[in-house]
């Protein structure tokens, strides 16, 4: 309505820092630490160039493999992945030497799940950091296609739910802590809250929400919570004072 505005604020890289936090992965850790660009710093690290080298071709396949790495992305699917995204350049066989790479970067995120899976097999069921709990009977299973499929849901359940966790902790929070504030609540999309307020006190719906989100848990690595805003859905700007 006039006078009104369109207000999001979502969390970053949410599933990467729960991976470094779940893992306890060094390097990823102090990269989150610093503050620097995990999927740059990853390209940079396996192309062996400089990070003020790295390219969008040579950035994207390590933003796709960090991801996936929640999904138990294979060679396969990577390769999937970089032709839908038009990176026709890269074959199978080079997909399978980028997370072998990936993975000799980040020896924990293997172990961990490696061990996620250990469990997985042993116990019929993964939990995420909450306590959280997702059987998987697809684990015994005899036919390798839906054993696949069960180990994918295993490694991925634990980072996605404690994600989701984390924002619905937030949401709980906001909500018991708005009384006096003029607000009216719209959506919740994958890692954002979207709300719309009155354009003029957009200032400080942005310094109350912010610190609410980025301070719901504690992890090994800073939760880092972004806004922005506009008067409709495509027009949202990152939020400025």
């Amino acid at each position: 309505e006039a006078g009104w505005s369109l207000f999001a604020a979502d969390y970053s890289q949410i599933e990467m820092r729960v991976i470094a936090h779940l893992s306890g992965c060094r390097s990823m850790i102090q990269m989150f630490l610093d503050g620097r660009d995990v999927h740059s710093e990853t390209a940079a690290e396996i192309f062996g160039v400089r990070l003020d080298e790295v390219t969008k071709a040579m950035r994207d396949p390590a933003k796709t493999t960090g991801f996936g790495v929640a999904y138990g992305l294979s060679g396969r699917g990577l390769f999937t992945q970089m032709q839908a995204e038009g990176q026709t350049q890269w074959s199978e066989r080079d997909c399978e030497k980028f997370i072998r790479d990936y993975y000799a970067l980040r020896p924990e995120v293997k172990k961990w799940q490696e061990q996620t899976l250990s469990f997985a097999r042993l116990n019929g069921f993964v939990k995420d950091m909450f306590g959280r709990v997702r059987f998987t009977p697809e684990m015994i299973c005899p036919i390798p296609r839906y054993r696949g499929d069960g180990e994918r849901k295993a490694i991925n359940m634990p980072v996605q739910s404690s994600a989701q966790g984390i924002l619905k902790l937030a949401m709980v929070k906001i909500w018991n802590s708005q009384k006096g504030r003029n607000f009216k609540w719209l959506l919740q999309i994958h890692d954002e809250i979207l709300i719309e307020a009155p354009t003029d006190t957009l200032k400080s719906l942005h310094d109350w929400m912010i610190p609410v989100m980025e301070t719901v848990v504690k992890l090994r690595v800073p939760v880092v919570c972004e806004s922005k805003s506009g008067v409709n859905w495509r027009e949202m700007e990152k939020w400025s004072d």
